[in-house]
């Protein structure tokens, strides 16, 4: 089988998983109308249902070519603030952040921004969506300091390992094609790790009894983890991040089914 028809053949699968998320979604806000970051979050749902819905009839069309600039970028940057919307509705305290770690979520932010653009030298596509990844990354970043889900020792982890990231691809920029492969090696590796940690981290928040607002934190950050290996594979790894993804949207959405500490 093709990669164009792996692609193909997952974003259909997509669309039908996201499709049963959003009747959950929104019979959840139903149920509690005035949960406002399970509203945030039906609406999130519905701009994916809309970008997927693109990338399959784009594909169909015209395969593995990338346009400069769609609609469907829209509805992915609209998605984007969405779910970051999730977070700051559940988090509504005025708490400042650590200031260690807002100068890290900056530095990822811009890091990967940059990278984005080094990449596809696409300026006005990058920086529109990377600023919605950016509001997105800071309201990850501080819903987990505000929950408490991380400990300091969690934090050192993370930092160290987004700095590995951010280095690693910032490196296969520099060096000669025959030891590209090599180096995306790692950073591919670096990513799945972060990805099974954090879906690890939330399914035990989730199933374990933890607080609704740890819960709801730890799967944006894996949410928002899963979209930065997106963002910065290329096929076939592409493919196990397109699947993170789609599995911690899922586990942002029982987080956000549970009613303990409604909000």
């Amino acid at each position: 089988m093709s990669m164009d028809s792996i692609r193909i053949l997952i974003l259909i699968v997509e669309e039908v998983i996201t499709l049963y998320i959003a009747f959950r979604a929104f019979r959840n806000v139903r149920r509690q109308a005035d949960d406002t970051p399970a509203a945030f979050f039906a609406f999130a749902v519905v701009s994916l249902i809309v970008n997927n819905f693109y990338w399959i009839m784009f594909s169909l069309m015209y395969g593995n070519m990338r346009m400069p600039f769609s609609v469907a970028d829209f509805s992915e940057d609209g998605s984007l603030l969405l779910v970051a919307s999730v977070l700051t509705s559940a988090f509504p305290e005025k708490e400042k952040v650590n200031p260690g770690i807002a100068a890290g979520a900056i530095i990822f932010m811009v890091g990967n921004i940059a990278l984005w653009i080094c990449w596809n030298g696409e300026w006005a596509k990058d920086i529109l969506g990377g600023l919605c990844y950016a509001y997105y990354v800071w309201h990850a970043a501080r819903a987990l300091w505000l929950s408490r889900a991380f400990a300091r020792r969690d934090w050192i982890r993370w930092a160290i390992g987004c700095a590995a990231l951010l280095a690693a691809h910032f490196i296969v920029l520099l060096l000669p094609a025959r030891l590209k492969p090599w180096m995306d090696g790692w950073a591919y590796a670096l990513m799945l790790a972060g990805a099974l940690l954090l879906s690890a981290n939330t399914i035990r928040a989730v199933k374990a009894g933890e607080s609704r607002k740890k819960a709801i934190s730890l799967a944006g950050a894996g949410y928002l983890w899963a979209i930065t290996c997106v963002y910065m594979c290329g096929e076939p790894a592409w493919f196990v991040a397109e699947i993170a993804m789609m599995i911690m949207f899922i586990l942002l959405l029982q987080a956000l089914e549970r009613r303990e500490d409604a909000l």
